[in-house]
């Protein structure tokens, strides 16, 4: 069948991806503002409790303005990691000593102030300066693990979906390609083309109707116009070959659109459509199932060299259950033999029905002429765009088994 431009082994890794990194964007800033907001918060602590300390360590240099022991404590102070700037001021903030690493160009700092006091004076000011970058290297390193591991697990995930896609690909593509269908027009998208392909099964109930009480049929007759000559042209053995295609044929047929085969004789086939109420399509499916069997009817038999000529009708009528059968065998011999009548009156390739039938509202959609100019009997001349359509794709099914 080919790729499709709409490959779920295509879809699934993009939903997948676009997915992850929406999800993980979010959650790597949430993380970001958290981590920062936390950094902040213990930078300031670190400095305060710096410069407090600081302020302990020179409250006596200070008072005895010792400053070869006030730069000895504050060099000792800047070898810690991530300490900027000490400094110390007296008590009218002129710098006193100072000791600083070589500031990192565009470096911002953690700056905090404790005063020096003896008892309740104020003797000067120490202060802490730490650099943004010895508090965020730690959240820099969360985040670098974050992305991995949600990298990580992106990858994972779109492996995941691409496989998880492509087996879907293979199974509806396995599927598609056992439905029969036209390859013109159809959807790009996987599922839909399924789906496409289904609506000729899907449209007629598949199982077989039970017979009811009162219900109303459409009775179908085929005709085979050409079996009495061919038998009497080809050997028994070929001829009872090409009668069990042609059953075949009918079988599949009535499979597809849900009829139930009758006694027949004469070389007529009968078949038998139950609906429910008198607005259902058992008068539709009567003449979809006719028109199927018209045109399918010459291809398995057009290899063994010969063709058969089909004719049909469709007649409505009531399934009516007495209890005896010998009854119920009269009435359907009567509606039969009115069946019989019509069908004698088509013409190879032709789809006739009656006044009642034509009357039916499902088969407003049908394109019907007279037989003649006052007759009680109209032909079948086409089903409509879209019964057209369907009808295509329904002979498309049965061509394929």
């Amino acid at each position: 069948m080919g790729k499709l431009a709409k490959s779920y082994a295509i879809q699934l890794p993009a939903i997948a991806l676009i997915s992850s990194i929406l999800f993980g964007a979010a959650l790597l800033f949430a993380l970001s503002l958290q981590l920062n907001e936390l950094a902040e918060k213990q930078g300031k602590q670190l400095s305060q409790t710096l410069a407090h300390q600081l302020a302990k360590a020179v409250r006596d240099p200070l008072i005895h303005r010792d400053n070869l022991s006030l730069q000895v404590e504050l060099d000792e102070l800047i070898t810690l990691e991530g300490v900027q700037r000490a400094a110390i001021y007296d008590v009218n903030q002129h710098l006193i000593a100072e000791a600083q690493r070589r500031m990192t160009r565009g470096a911002t700092q953690h700056q905090q102030r404790s005063p020096v006091s003896i008892e309740t004076a104020t003797v000067g000011y120490a202060t802490v300066s730490l650099t943004e970058s010895y508090m965020t290297q730690g959240t820099t390193r969360v985040l670098i693990t974050a992305g991995a591991i949600w990298a990580m697990f992106t990858l994972a995930l779109v492996l995941l979906a691409y496989l998880t896609g492509k087996n879907l690909s293979e199974r509806i593509a396995r599927l598609n390609d056992q439905l029969p269908g036209n390859d013109e027009d159809k959807p790009l998208e996987e599922l839909a083309t399924l789906e496409h392909r289904l609506v000729p099964l899907l449209a007629i109930p598949s199982r077989k109707p039970v017979p009811q009480d009162n219900k109303p049929v459409a009775l179908l007759g085929i005709a085979c116009r050409n079996l009495a000559r061919l038998e009497a042209l080809v050997n028994r053995e070929h001829f009872e070959s090409l009668m069990k295609q042609l059953d075949q044929l009918i079988e599949r047929t009535l499979h597809l659109y849900g009829g139930r085969r009758l006694h027949g004789e004469h070389y007529n086939v009968y078949i038998e459509f139950l609906g429910s109420d008198n607005e259902d399509d058992q008068t539709m499916n009567a003449a979809y199932c006719a028109a199927a069997l018209l045109r399918l009817s010459g291809a398995p038999l057009q290899g063994e060299g010969v063709t058969v000529d089909l004719a049909a009708a469709v007649f409505p009528g009531i399934s009516h259950i007495t209890g005896s059968t010998l009854l119920d065998e009269q009435t359907q011999a009567q509606q039969l033999q009115e069946l019989r009548d019509l069908l004698e009156k088509s013409e190879k390739g032709e789809i006739l029905l009656n006044q009642a039938t034509s009357d039916h509202p499902s088969v407003d959609e049908l394109d019907l002429t007279p037989l003649a100019e006052g007759s009680p009997f109209c032909r079948i001349n086409g089903f409509g765009e879209d019964g057209e359509n369907l009808l295509a794709r329904q002979l498309a099914v049965l061509s394929h088994h």
